[in-house]
C-alpha cells in the first residue's frame, strides 16, 4: 500500500470514514461514502456483513477486516 500515493491519499481519507460508519446499513451511506465503500471492499479493507434478523432480512452492515484495522493503525503510527 505504501508505494502507492493516491491509494494512501484515500486510505487515509476513508479509512477515519469506514471506522465511524463501522456498524451502519451500507444503505445508510451516501454515494460518494458508498463509492468509497466499494473501492475499500475491493480492496479487502472493508465488507458486508449480514448480523441478526437485519441479515436475515438481507440488511448488511459495514466491518472493517483485520486488514483495515492494520491499515488504519498504520496512518495512526504515521501520524505521531
Amino acid at each position: 500500500m505504501a508505494s502507492d500515493p493516491g491509494l494512501i491519499a484515500f486510505a487515509r481519507e476513508h479509512l477515519d470514514m469506514a471506522r465511524r460508519n463501522e456498524g451502519l446499513f451500507v444503505g445508510q451511506l451516501d454515494a460518494d461514502e458508498y463509492a468509497a465503500f466499494q473501492r475499500m471492499c475491493r480492496q479487502g479493507l472493508v465488507e458486508r456483513r449480514y448480523p441478526g434478523l437485519a441479515g436475515f432480512m438481507g440488511l448488511a452492515t459495514i466491518t472493517l477486516t483485520d486488514a483495515g484495522r492494520a491499515a488504519l493503525d498504520a496512518h495512526r503510527e504515521e501520524g505521531r
